[in-house]
């Protein structure tokens, strides 16, 4: 994965939260989503393996493939 986002430790190892949608790019500049959830600081596939679809071909993740590929990836 080219970009990423670097979670502050945290006390509660066990945290674990729902699963949430990601989108990235891969070393290809292909943009792919794939569902993932947070356990204590570390992201985590929700599935074995690379299971993620091509978010390149989803209109509703448009947006944000626009904004990874410009380089302006942090929706804060």
């Amino acid at each position: 994965m080219r970009l990423g986002l670097q979670i502050p430790p945290s006390p509660v190892d066990d945290l674990i939260t729902p699963r949430q949608e990601l989108v990235f790019l891969d070393d290809r500049n292909r943009a792919i989503n794939e569902d993932a959830f947070l356990k204590a600081v570390k992201w985590h596939f929700a599935e074995a393996g690379p299971n993620g679809g091509c978010a390149d071909n989803i209109p509703r993740l448009a947006i944000y493939v626009r904004k990874l590929k410009a380089g302006r990836w942090w929706e804060g």
